[in-house]
């Protein structure tokens, strides 16, 4: 159970509830061949397990805890929401940057090292926060058995709208993060 830090503990163990364990094992083995003399044996098991565990009780605090923490309710998805949606937004603001400054660009072309350095903290901070968005909401189900996810990459149209990118699978993933990070190095 958790409990305020001001108590010294972040947590305790109790018993919060009771379950019921029901099921069976059965296991057999025999010889299929025994020759002592030299040494042989050949030995054939099996083993058939069930098990079924069933909370029968749950006691008030933990119910209360869970309702605390239940991420289910409307406030909690809305800040995760707006944390996806601003590392998101953060990442297509990067994008359009590194095509402004690849498109248009001739402000800069007097201070070469000023423009290789806004390219490096761009790619930089685009790593960052893809590498962040994975970290705290990747490895999305496409309902489809692959599991995917659905980042803003420098490969496509500049956009805000996180349903307009396809989803990637997770090497695809890593693999457009470590691009972006090796550009930091090469601006």
């Amino acid at each position: 159970m958790n409990q305020p830090l001001s108590s010294g503990f972040s947590s305790y163990m109790a018993n919060i509830g009771e379950v019921r364990n029901q099921g069976f094992e059965l296991s057999m083995s025999g010889y299929i061949l025994r020759l002592p003399r030299k040494h042989i044996n050949w030995i054939v098991s099996g083993q058939l397990v069930y098990n079924k565990n069933e909370i029968t009780h749950l006691s008030e605090a933990i119910k209360q805890q869970n309702e605390e923490y239940h991420y289910a309710n409307d406030y909690a998805k809305d800040d995760l929401k707006a944390v996806y949606n601003k590392l998101f937004y953060a990442i297509t603001q990067t994008n359009i940057l590194l095509k402004n400054i690849d498109e248009n660009g001739g402000v800069l072309d007097s201070d070469p090292v000023l423009k290789a350095v806004i390219r490096g903290e761009a790619h930089a901070l685009r790593a960052y926060c893809q590498f962040d968005l994975l970290r705290l909401f990747g490895q999305i189900p496409d309902g489809k058995g692959q599991r995917r996810v659905r980042l803003p990459y420098s490969s496509m149209k500049p956009t805000t709208q996180p349903s307009a990118f396809s989803p990637l699978k997770p090497r695809q993933t890593a693999a457009s993060i470590c691009r972006s990070w090796k550009k930091t190095s090469a601006c």
